[in-house]
């Protein structure tokens, strides 16, 4: 009952950052809108370059070389290897970029636009949550996150199942840190996390918040 009431008043407390992060005179724009707004001209960052053309194709030459998680809410990036280039068409949806090469096969990059206005862009998770602080986010490919206000439930393979988590602050970010499948030891579980952009009330993967890409 302890733990019930600790995140119901955590998830609530979130839910009141959330709201008090929006202005009351009008709505903010949506996701895919300042992903659409973002999607023209160069951008440059640590781990590559970011080309939008005026004809709705892209260049990106990037370094997604993977990282090293440190703590639920942060990871080593690393950068010892040779960048990928991905041209094609592009098209903004509400998690990131799809680009359609010329082949037909598609890659998909998560990214979302912080409130400074800069573009983060890479292989990683983005999900928005209601007003209230719930909402579901996609991890990867048949598993999900899905966050009620009385606590957590994973999804993989179909499978659904409860399991801990709750918003905690670490060194400037707000995480929320859940239990995850331990793909390294079978049957076992390590802390997860995804860090809460409030004002957009958007958790992402905390490789993405990192991979930072301006003009």
């Amino acid at each position: 009952m302890r733990r019930l009431l600790q995140l119901t008043a955590i998830a609530a407390a979130t839910g009141a950052v959330l709201a008090g992060a929006l202005p009351a005179r009008a709505a903010p724009s949506s996701p895919i809108d300042r992903l659409r707004a973002a999607a023209h001209g160069t951008l440059h960052g640590r781990f590559g370059t970011l080309r939008f053309l005026a004809d709705g194709t892209v260049r990106f030459v990037v370094l997604e070389c993977g990282y090293l998680p440190k703590s639920p809410g942060f990871v080593r990036s690393l950068t010892d290897c040779s960048p990928d280039t991905i041209t094609g068409r592009v098209e903004a949806i509400d998690t990131g970029y799809q680009v359609t090469r010329a082949d037909g096969t598609a890659a998909h990059f998560g990214a979302y636009v912080d409130p400074g206005g800069r573009l983060h862009l890479g292989f990683g998770t983005v999900g928005q949550l209601a007003p209230d602080g719930t909402g579901t986010v996609t991890i990867a490919p048949g598993v999900q996150l899905t966050v009620q206000r009385d606590g957590c439930v994973d999804v993989e393979g179909g499978q659904a199942h409860s399991v801990p988590c709750r918003f905690v602050r670490d060194r400037g970010r707000t995480v929320l840190e859940y239990s995850a499948t331990d793909i390294a030891a079978p049957g076992g579980t390590r802390q997860a996390g995804l860090v809460l952009v409030s004002k957009y009330r958007l958790l992402v993967s905390p490789e993405l918040v990192d991979r930072v890409y301006a003009r």
